[in-house]
């Protein structure tokens, strides 16, 4: 290049640089902005910085929705959200652009305001946008928002799906509500089942019999039955309310029962008060019978009416509860003196008229009317008669004036009987007197008391027949008296004087000869009240002197036997003298004293005084005195001490009386022991007073015992009471172990309610409290054991349900003809749909198995099922530890070889949930002809089974 072209060149305009270019842009116009970004010239950088600049425009919009650089395109959607926040741009008139939603979405990301997003989701009301959101959403928070607002199930769990393992934070937001459908899905299976096994409950319980605690079981049942009813099943509800009303009736019925009886109870516990009262009613109609002026047959029939209907309800009362004997004597007394009275007032009129019939007679006082006032009297006695029954609040005033004219006649009557009466006593006594003046021999005397008599006779109207009898009998006797005196009395004493003369040198003891003696003297004086006989008597007094002899000897000897015996009682009370002054009377110490004792002392001088028998009279009284003086100084010691003995026993039974009230009887016992101890330990009262104490004493302590013997009766009753029930619960136990099927289980919750009952009984009796819970736990034992055995049974069942069900596919599977496929598979999905549960991952398997068709319907496919299913076979004869058929055996050793090349393990220790795995697997296995899968079955399930 020359000189000349270099010069021209460094004059040459340079081009701008890119910052020169970035720094003029906001001095551009829209048009030139325009301009710019629409140059394939510039450069990219300087189009993002231009971007910056930019209206809202359809450029802007252009550039940001559909450009073909990425980053222009984020450039755009920025400056789009710098315009929103700024207000140039509304979110209304964005939105109305007819940009993707998530077009839209994806600028609202880059807006600074933060409500702005929530909004636009807010507005977003449809399922499968939110949906699209969620996934395709720029942010995380855009995301989240979405995922918030879908509530669509099936969205979610596709979602979920998506997003696992890709958008940790959607995926955590997205399971939380997926694992809320769950536990919504699994508390509507528990609600079902809690719905159905309340159900089965309450109708377990409808046909139970009534017990004590069938009442609030069945409440409780009603309870949470209306707490499920909402929910459940229109079957499952008609078949709980009609269990429910079941119940129901049962506590109705066995209430008005309960009522019925209590009424029972009620009209017996009244009936006395009733029949109290109707024995009052019928007093008030007797009353009023004696009230009466006029009666006619209406009165008549309105009493008869009231009697009959007091009979009725007395017999009706009587049907409760028989009256007692005295309440029945009164109602028929009653009864009786009203129709007593009726037939009175019919035959006689009213008792006012009689009762003034009476009073005129006795204001007449005419001794001619006597018999009418007789008649009168005893007729109105009789109608007083019922009176008797009345009560004085309702005795009638008539019956009040004519008992008072009655008591008027009465006591005439009586006035006039006592003075016959006193008549008669004194007649009797003047004819005693006569008597006793015949038999002593006063013959004027009783003639004079004879004349007496006969003025008195004078005074009586009549002679009573008795009187007559006793006056003939003294009129004899005196007739004898006034006889024997003229021709009987010198003779008698003749007779006498013989007497006395036979006693002369009598051989008879003394004592009994002078007796004679002197009965022969008594009778002499007898015969000697009127004129005496002196030489008659000299000769008699001689002869009993002459007899008398061999008495005076026998009466000295007497003599000196009784001042012997007065010597004795005086040396008597000098022992007792002496004995009263060497005790130690005034020690504190009762025990210093042998009170038994002196008990002894005073009773047996007693005996020897008595002994000391007979004594001289006037010198024994001196002696007499003294014994009783030092006797009764002992005796007051003695007197002292049992008096004092007495109050220690008396507050022994003071305490006695008050430990009966003590509420803890045992401790009362233990205490009436120790005053039992105590009372042997206090000396003797007296007998008397000691019989007294000791009753009284004693019947505290039985009451003691007896309440003792109550507790001990009335805690045997409960101990009784409890072992009753605890069979009767052990009895429902054994009717439990016999139900089957879904019964047995429902009746788990009632056999808890009967533990729990029992656990709640109280105490049992000692000899069979062992042998009863034992056999209650037993029985629960065996019951626990038929369910274990049962739900062992079901689980099997649901392995041979999986079986059955794996044997109509490959049925199904192995169908030649298009219309035996159809017809087996139909009979395969319903025996699927009639199953109520699987085991884990069987429905799975099963569907699986459904799905593939008949594509493994093939010679080959047939072959490798053939070996997978003996392959199981093989495995389990190994994992039950039997020996495999000789045609497989080399089968089995390449099966082992395999496993040992792949590496020892471990042998699980739960070989049943091996076996159950294997099953699975045999399920998932394709078809195989039925001559070949029948044995096969049969030889796996063999090894299954053992």
């Amino acid at each position: 290049m020359t000189i000349i072209s270099r010069l021209l060149n460094k004059f040459k305009p340079q081009p701008k640089t890119l910052a020169q270019k970035t720094a003029e842009i906001p001095e551009l116009s829209q048009q030139e902005l325009t301009a710019l970004f629409s140059s394939e010239e510039e450069s990219e950088a300087l189009k993002a910085a231009a971007i910056s600049a930019l209206d809202y425009s359809q450029l802007l919009t252009d550039t940001a929705f559909n450009g073909s650089s990425s980053s222009l395109q984020q450039k755009a959607k920025a400056r789009i959200a710098q315009l929103i926040d700024s207000g140039s741009v509304n979110l209304e008139q964005f939105s109305e652009g007819g940009f993707d939603v998530i077009a839209q979405l994806s600028v609202i990301g880059f807006c600074t305001q933060k409500d702005l997003l929530q909004q636009f989701i807010n507005n977003s009301t449809e399922p499968q946008l939110l949906y699209q959101v969620a996934g395709e959403g720029v942010s995380v928070k855009l995301r989240e928002l979405a995922v918030e607002k879908i509530d669509d199930e099936i969205l979610l769990k596709h979602l979920l799906k998506e997003t696992k393992g890709k958008d940790k934070s959607i995926y955590k937001i997205v399971k939380a509500k997926c694992d809320q459908f769950k536990e919504r899905d699994r508390q509507a299976v528990e609600l079902q089942t809690e719905i159905l096994n309340l159900c089965e409950r309450l109708e377990a319980h409808g046909k139970r019999p009534f017990d004590k605690i069938f009442s609030a079981t069945t409440h409780s049942l009603k309870d949470k039955w209306l707490l499920l009813a909402a929910a459940s099943p229109a079957d499952i509800a008609l078949r709980a309310q009609a269990a429910l009303e079941q119940a129901l009736q049962t506590i109705d019925q066995v209430t008005q029962e309960q009522l019925q009886a209590e009424a029972d109870q009620l009209a017996v516990a009244h009936a006395g008060k009733v029949q109290q009262g109707i024995i009052s009613e019928l007093r008030l109609v007797l009353a009023s019978l004696y009230q009466l002026d006029n009666f006619d047959d209406l009165q008549q029939q309105s009493i008869q009416t009231t009697v009959t209907a007091c009979q009725q309800r007395w017999n009706n009362s009587e049907q409760h509860k028989a009256a007692v004997a005295a309440d029945k004597k009164k109602y028929a007394q009653v009864v009786d003196g009203i129709g007593f009275q009726l037939q009175q007032l019919t035959e006689h009129g009213s008792f006012s008229q009689q009762s003034a019939e009476l009073d005129a007679l006795l204001k007449a006082s005419n001794q001619a009317q006597e018999q009418a006032l007789n008649t009168l009297q005893q007729a109105l006695n009789n109608r007083m008669q019922s009176a008797k029954l009345l009560i004085a609040e309702s005795m009638p005033q008539t019956v009040i004036d004519c008992r008072a004219l009655l008591n008027d006649r009465n006591k005439q009557q009586a006035d006039k009987k006592s003075a016959e009466q006193n008549l008669l006593r004194h007649i009797s006594a003047l004819i005693r007197k006569a008597e006793n003046a015949i038999a002593s021999g006063q013959s004027r005397h009783a003639a004079g008391i004879r004349r007496s008599i006969e003025e008195k006779l004078s005074e009586l109207a009549a002679i009573p027949s008795s009187l007559s009898k006793q006056l003939e009998q003294m009129d004899v006797s005196l007739s004898k008296l006034l006889d024997w005196k003229n021709y009987a009395v010198a003779p008698k004493k003749q007779q006498l004087i013989e007497q006395m003369q036979g006693l002369i040198n009598s051989q008879e003891k003394p004592d009994a000869l002078a007796t004679k003696i002197k009965r022969l003297q008594d009778e002499w004086k007898s015969l000697s009240q009127g004129a005496q006989d002196q030489a008659l008597w000299e000769t008699f007094h001689q002869l009993a002197q002459t007899a008398y002899e061999p008495c005076k000897a026998y009466f000295e000897a007497e003599a000196e036997i009784r001042k012997t015996n007065l010597e004795q009682r005086k040396s008597l009370v000098v022992q007792l003298q002496d004995y009263y002054s060497k005790q130690n009377w005034g020690s504190e110490d009762s025990n210093s004293v042998d009170w038994i004792a002196v008990q002894t002392i005073i009773a047996t001088a007693v005996k020897e005084w008595h002994s000391y028998s007979p004594t001289e009279r006037n010198g024994n009284k001196p002696v007499e005195q003294d014994f009783d003086q030092s006797l009764n100084r002992i005796r007051e010691k003695l007197n002292a001490h049992q008096q004092q003995n007495y109050l220690a026993k008396q507050q022994l039974i003071e305490q006695a009386q008050k430990l009966i009230a003590l509420d803890d009887n045992r401790k009362a016992v233990d205490a009436v022991k120790g005053l039992q101890a105590q009372w042997q330990s206090i000396g003797f009262s007296s007998r008397k007073d000691d019989q007294k104490l000791w009753g009284n004493f004693r019947a505290s302590c039985d009451a003691i015992f007896d309440k003792r013997q109550q507790q001990t009766i009335k805690l045997k009753a409960e101990l009784n009471t409890n072992k009753d029930q605890a069979r009767v619960m052990q009895a429902e136990v054994e009717q439990l172990c016999l139900l089957t099927g879904q019964e047995l289980v429902a009746a788990n919750a009632r056999l808890k309610e009967l533990q729990q009952a029992f656990n709640e009984l109280g105490a049992l009796p000692k000899a069979s409290a062992q042998q009863i819970k034992q056999d209650f736990y037993n029985a629960i034992d065996r019951f626990e054991s038929t369910l274990t055995e049962h739900k062992q049974t079901a689980k099997e069942q649901i392995w041979h349900d999986l079986l059955t069900a794996s044997n109509h596919i490959r049925l199904a599977q192995l169908a030649d003809s298009h219309e035996e496929k159809q017809r087996l598979q139909v009979e395969a999905k319903a025996y699927i749909d009639s199953i109520e549960q699987w085991p884990k991952n069987g429905l799975a398997v099963l569907e699986q198995k459904i799905a593939q068709g008949t594509n493994t319907n093939t010679q080959s496919n047939h072959q490798e099922n053939e070996l997978a299913l003996k392959t199981l076979c093989i495995r389990a004869e190994i994992l039950g530890e039997k020996a495999t058929p000789e045609e497989d055996k080399a089968l089995r050793m390449a099966y082992q070889v395999k496993q040992l090349q792949k590496g020892l393990r471990q042998k699980s220790t739960d070989r049943r949930a091996e076996m159950n795995a294997l099953i699975v697997d045999w399920v998932a296995v394709g078809p195989v002809d039925t001559g070949v899968y029948l044995p096969l079955l049969e030889r796996f399930k063999q090894w299954r089974d053992s």
